[in-house]
């Protein structure tokens, strides 16, 4: 099997098919099973996705990693609790270990892809959380400025991913 470009459409994308090697002109009519239509896009625009990816993913990896280590260590422990009503022992244990596993999952992500979009998804809904938490502790100030932006990144990431 082989990828074949076989026209180009009016928004100047190509249409490839997957066909068999030795087969004849593959036709868009052909089943399914053999031949998958494919849109491939402009080179300029999958490298200005993958720079964005690259640059959402670097941000957000840093925030993650140290954002677990300012919680370990008690940096950050009081705003934490101030801000989210949850005790510091709960944020070491739990939340540290979530976002250091987001972290983790986006840096795994540079290179495979679909961990890249789990990490995304992830680090969304602890931003999310940090932001409810927040509002029902009555905080709204530049910690929820904050994680409006990192959540905006993660969202970003998560969808490049998928634009991808």
């Amino acid at each position: 099997m082989k990828w074949v470009r076989f026209a180009k459409l009016p928004s100047g994308r190509g249409i490839s098919l997957l066909r068999a090697a030795g087969a004849g002109r593959p036709s868009l009519a052909a089943p399914l099973r053999s031949a998958v239509v494919r849109a491939s896009r402009p080179r300029a625009e999958r490298k200005t996705v993958t720079a964005l990816i690259w640059i959402l993913s670097i941000l957000l990896i840093l925030e993650f990693v140290f954002a677990p280590v300012n919680l370990i260590t008690g940096r950050n422990a009081p705003l934490f609790t101030e801000f989210t009503g949850i005790e510091s022992r709960t944020a070491m244990l739990v939340v540290a270990g979530l976002d250091a596993l987001g972290a983790l999952l986006v840096a795994i992500g540079l290179f495979a892809p679909k961990v890249s979009v789990a990490g995304a998804v992830l680090l969304t809904a602890l931003c999310g959380w940090y932001i409810v938490m927040m509002v029902l502790n009555g905080h709204f100030g530049m910690g929820m400025i904050g994680f409006l932006l990192f959540g905006s990144w993660a969202v970003g990431l998560l969808w490049a991913q998928l634009a991808r």
